[in-house]
């Protein structure tokens, strides 16, 4: 892959594109396959170099801490004591920095344990119109796991047949071919319609989109509503992640 395109996915991924590029960078993730499988292998090389920093962080400090103490206990001078204060406190704050940055990292693992697509049907007709065989092949498309194909055939039909079902089958998609922008306006449209039977399924999954794309307190507050709702889609698992999140 080229190192522009490295650079480009870099900023899709971490979240540094402003809204025009980022509008264009989902669309043509839309369009592109190969795109879309370098966004998810670039996006998984992040993680995997995420996972390495932090235990070579815990490494360093548990040896600067063996370090310290073994000095100390061979060589007790008034200089050598001071120096071992001043090294407990860089110590302290290097260990502070990291948890800090634990803190503001994506919640993947989170991500990984409670993220489950939902599981929707489209029927068919026997005698079914062409938009009906859009809508069947989307369904079956989706049912597979080939997310940005169905976005494709769910977005060629007609606006007269767009319900409440497929935007929640389209905003799922987009989460899972990382298109989050896109996956976040268009379960918005079911939270506004109050949708009776798919709101609270669109609130989780924007939450869902939302840890997904390392914006926790916006999914903090959406889980936060989710938890406070009587017999709320998923409100279990809402409340053992805002425990998590804390």
């Amino acid at each position: 892959m080229k190192e522009h395109m490295e650079n480009q996915i870099d900023a899709y991924l971490l979240g540094r594109m402003q809204s025009d590029e980022l509008k264009e960078f989902e669309n043509r993730l839309l369009r592109d396959k190969e795109l879309a499988q370098g966004v998810e292998t670039r996006r998984q090389l992040l993680q995997y170099i995420d996972t390495i920093g932090e235990a070579a962080l815990k490494n360093r400090v548990q040896a600067v801490h063996q370090s310290a103490k073994k000095t100390l206990s061979t060589n007790r001078t008034h200089k050598t004591v001071r120096f071992l204060k001043y090294a407990a406190a860089v110590l302290t704050l290097i260990t502070a920095s990291y948890f800090l940055m634990r803190s503001l990292a994506p919640k993947q693992n989170i991500y990984d344990t409670y993220y489950q697509a939902y599981d929707l049907s489209f029927g068919t007709r026997e005698e079914g119109s062409s938009d009906d065989e859009v809508l069947t092949l989307a369904g079956r498309l989706y049912s597979n796991g080939n997310y940005v194909e169905a976005l494709q055939q769910f977005n060629a039909l007609p606006d007269s047949l767009i319900n409440a079902k497929i935007n929640l089958a389209k905003g799922i998609s987009y989460l899972e071919s990382g298109q989050y922008s896109n996956a976040i306006a268009t379960l918005q449209l079911l939270i506004d319609a109050k949708d009776p039977v798919y709101e609270g399924h669109a609130r989780w999954y924007q939450a869902m989109t939302y840890i997904k794309s390392n914006k926790r307190m916006e999914a903090k507050i959406l889980l936060q509503q989710i938890a406070a709702e009587s017999e709320s889609f998923n409100q279990q698992q809402a409340k053992e992640i805002l425990d998590l999140l804390e």
